[in-house]
């Protein structure tokens, strides 16, 4: 386990996911956010203040969103601890248990 891959921040960010965060999951979060676009997991805002829908992008700025089926959520908490485990399995490929 490297000292990002601690599943204590993932309970910090299940906790707050909105924050505020400790400075080992800013870093975390930081390293997630900061990877290459193509298939990068992101939230599609479906109307004002939600519901929200969780997606992939393309291969390149070209290609269209890829919607996740049936990842539509109304509380931004939610979908952003789902966008969360998407991308620390990518990262780590370990997936996080609800």
């Amino acid at each position: 386990m490297t000292p990002h891959s601690d599943p204590g921040l993932a309970e910090e960010f299940r906790a707050r996911p909105c924050g505020p965060h400790s400075e080992p999951l800013k870093r975390l979060l930081e390293r997630f956010r900061g990877v290459a676009v193509a298939h990068k997991h992101v939230l599609v805002e479906l109307s004002h203040y939600g519901p929200w829908q969780a997606a992939r992008l393309g291969a390149t700025r070209d290609d269209p969103v890829e919607l996740i089926a049936g990842a539509v959520f109304d509380r931004i908490e939610d979908a952003e601890w789902f966008v969360f485990k998407a991308r620390w399995e990518q990262h780590f490929g370990q997936a996080l248990q609800d």
